[in-house]
């Protein structure tokens, strides 16, 4: 096992195994043969060991290993080949309203005549509003709806790493609903964190779902989604099938609180979570008494074995793992699927 330092060009390994790389090319002085890299995480800025496994090279007690600098080549094709860019969109860019309150809903305005107007045209005649839409379908619109929003948008500049925005691209949404199965009228999907609501809209568009519901702390980015989504193609019918809260969920009981406690099915995208709020949110969670599965981004119980005696795990079991295409990093992000014992 051989140990040294690379720049990663602002991105830095990861020691999960989600994917490897073949090194085709020798660093310089070191005997390097069928060696593996770790896959990457982005995090600019740092210096990050890269470990490669090889067959023991001939140690040298004058002389010094020399440190490569530089990604390989096959990785930088394999990360650029997953980069998807955003489609064009002929709508501006919306600024947002502020709102003020600490648990608040957030309505959908409707549109104003003229976008009305485009988005009859906009809208085939043979497709009713109200239809679910096909998984290809749903990406698209998605992709119309936010396709303009900016990094500054929804980056936090206050120092705080967990009020920035990481979303689930729609392909990786179209992962989550198939790994899901059926959703049906029954169900009301929660997404804990929506940001600017993308998920909640691909939700509600693409099944048969009830209601689908977002809340998220940051004010300035949820009103950017809201106003997009109400200027959209699918405003009215968002305006029905949606709803967005605006609060911090810490201390928020919301096991026993309308229309939180009607949850059948949670996704949450929970990385960036401060430790005291995921601890929360677990607790939460073991109480809902309807909800009947928890899609997450991190393991909620990271040191699981069994018998396991957390409260979540006497709950839920992960019964399901998936890769989904994220806003974050360039490779595939792990997805975590547990169940309710009660459903």
């Amino acid at each position: 096992m051989l140990q040294f330092w690379v720049q990663c060009d602002g991105y830095n390994t990861d020691n999960n195994g989600e994917i490897r790389h073949t090194l085709t090319t020798r660093p310089p002085k070191l005997d390097v043969l069928n060696a593996s890299i770790n896959p990457f995480v982005v995090n600019r800025g740092i210096l990050t060991p890269l470990v490669v496994e090889s067959k023991p090279a001939r140690k040298s007690a004058t002389k010094g290993v020399r440190r490569p600098r530089g990604r390989p080549l096959a990785v930088t094709r394999q990360l650029r080949s997953l980069a998807a860019p955003p489609e064009p969109l002929e709508a501006g860019h919306v600024a947002a309203t502020p709102l003020e309150g600490r648990h608040e809903r957030v309505a959908l305005r409707s549109r104003p005549p003229e976008a009305t107007a485009r988005c009859a045209a906009a809208t085939p005649a043979s497709e009713p509003e109200t239809s679910v839409l096909s998984s290809a379908s749903a990406e698209r619109a998605i992709m119309s709806i936010f396709a303009h929003v900016s990094r500054a948008a929804v980056a936090c500049s206050s120092g705080s790493p967990h009020l920035n925005v990481g979303e689930v691209l729609p392909p990786g949404v179209t992962t989550l609903l198939r790994e899901l199965g059926g959703i049906t009228a029954h169900d009301v999907f929660f997404d804990f964190g929506s940001g600017l609501g993308n998920v909640v809209v691909q939700v509600a568009l693409a099944t048969k779902v009830s209601k689908a519901i977002g809340i998220d702390i940051r004010d300035d980015v949820q009103d950017l989604g809201v106003d997009m989504i109400a200027r959209s193609p699918y405003g009215e019918r968002l305006r029905e099938q949606t709803k967005f809260m605006r609060s911090d969920i810490t201390g928020l009981r919301f096991s026993r609180i309308d229309p939180y406690a009607q949850a059948t099915i949670i996704f949450w995208n929970n990385i960036l979570f401060e430790a005291v709020t995921v601890e929360f949110v677990k607790r939460e969670l073991s109480e809902l008494a309807k909800v009947r599965l928890v899609v997450c981004t991190a393991p909620i119980c990271p040191r699981h074995r069994e018998p396991c005696f957390a409260e979540f795990c006497s709950s839920f079991e992960l019964f399901k793992e998936a890769d989904v295409i994220c806003s974050w990093k360039f490779v595939l992000h792990r997805a975590y699927f547990y169940r309710s014992f009660q459903a």
